[in-house]
């Protein structure tokens, strides 16, 4: 067990991810034995939390969040925060995808960087990264939808909507998570800026990102229309503090 496992923390959301989320966290754990893992369950229909909470008694490091309702991939991780910032043994967390799509091997690797940046982004649009069983639609609505992203909200980071990364604990607690508006997938764009706000160190890790092999996808028309709000909000609070810049000049 590396020294770095006990120190840090993987969110993993699930909503009826119950034929994926054991397969994920056996291979989390049989890489790294001493990592936690907390999973945060949106009270799944198909008994998602029935099969964590059985993982639980064969690995101690695993924890379960049970939430009422389904409320949003950024509400989930937000709840997650909320508890993991006040453990002070924990210095890195970790998110990723329930459905496989962000692959165990990258953890390694993605901490390696982690030691010395405070945002490791495990990123699809940077070289050697890219994304594997998508149609060519969601290709699209992916890579342009982060190239709108980023013209709007000026930040350099190529994969604003990667759900994969290491965020420092430092950091974490700079950024005010709960205030986060965003409550779907969005909140990915908005949590990155704010780290960037913050003069967070970030670096993008190539990873290949697979579609999805057992349930269906979350995504749907709200979610992309908060994705277009989003970075069109997040251009105003940019111009806002140049104007306030400019004034007390």
């Amino acid at each position: 067990m590396n020294s770095w496992e006990s120190k840090t923390t993987i969110i993993i959301p699930t909503y009826n991810e119950r034929e994926n989320i054991k397969p994920l966290v056996e291979d989390i754990l049989s890489r790294h034995p001493g990592i936690s893992i907390f999973v945060v369950d949106d009270n799944s229909p198909d008994g998602t939390r029935d099969v964590v909470t059985a993982l639980k008694i064969k690995y101690p490091t695993i924890e379960l969040l049970n939430r009422s309702a389904k409320d949003g991939l950024g509400n989930a991780y937000k709840a997650a925060y909320q508890i993991i910032l006040q453990r002070p043994h924990i210095q890195k967390i970790i998110t990723m995808d329930a459905d496989g799509s962000h692959h165990p091997m990258y953890i390694k690797d993605i901490f390696e960087k982690a030691f010395t940046h405070d945002l490791v982004v495990g990123s699809r649009y940077v070289r050697h990264g890219g994304i594997s069983n998508w149609n060519w639609r969601r290709k699209m609505l992916s890579k342009w939808g982060n190239v709108y992203v980023r013209a709007l909200c000026l930040i350099g980071i190529k994969d604003l909507t990667a759900g994969f990364i290491c965020i420092s604990t430092d950091i974490a607690k700079k950024i005010d998570i709960g205030s986060i508006a965003s409550a779907g997938y969005s909140y990915q764009i908005e949590f990155k800026y704010r780290c960037v706000k913050q003069h967070a160190k970030h670096i993008e890790l190539p990873i290949m990102f697979s579609e999805r092999k057992v349930g269906q996808s979350k995504m749907s028309g709200k979610i992309i229309k908060e994705g277009l709000i989003t970075p069109i909000k997040i251009f105003g609070d940019r111009a806002l503090m140049f104007v306030r810049s400019f004034l007390n000049y």
